[in-house]
């Protein structure tokens, strides 16, 4: 609910304490225990989402980019905007990728995202696999909003 949620709401105490719907959930148990099946299941419409959203987008920078290719007076006249934008792909999830990604990722998606891991110790392994940089403090002042 919270990454479907995202950035819409949240619950101010005061000007000073404000309290978004930020969520950092694990499913621990042994091995096979079925952890995957109930996860999986329940990030199923974000997922499907995110998929549909995708082809949308894909669609839209294939036209973006055959509007590019014209001269911009050619545009128009081959039904394309004379200034077209660059288009955003929206998303609910994202999964496997670094704070610069993050970064780019939720600038195009002010909404706010679900970083889906389906292994967490593989989530924690990756932390600084690019850089010696603090990752971890990274997640923590996501967490902060």
């Amino acid at each position: 609910m919270s990454a479907a949620i995202g950035n819409t709401h949240k619950v101010e105490y005061n000007t000073c304490w404000q309290e978004y719907c930020i969520l950092f959930v694990a499913l621990v148990g042994r091995p096979g225990a079925n952890k995957s099946h109930p996860l999986s299941f329940a990030m199923q419409p974000l997922i499907d989402f995110d998929a549909e959203q995708s082809a949308i987008f894909n669609d839209a920078m294939k036209r973006y980019g055959a509007a590019m290719e014209l001269p911009p007076k050619e545009r128009a006249a081959n039904g394309y905007d004379t200034n077209p934008t660059e288009p955003r792909r929206i998303r609910f999830t994202m999964q496997d990728v670094t704070p610069e990604a993050v970064h780019r990722i939720l600038s195009e998606n002010p909404r706010g995202l679900c970083l889906y891991a389906d292994e967490l110790a593989a989530w924690f392994k990756n932390f600084n696999r690019y850089n010696n940089g603090s990752e971890s403090e990274f997640w923590m002042s996501v967490f902060n909003h």
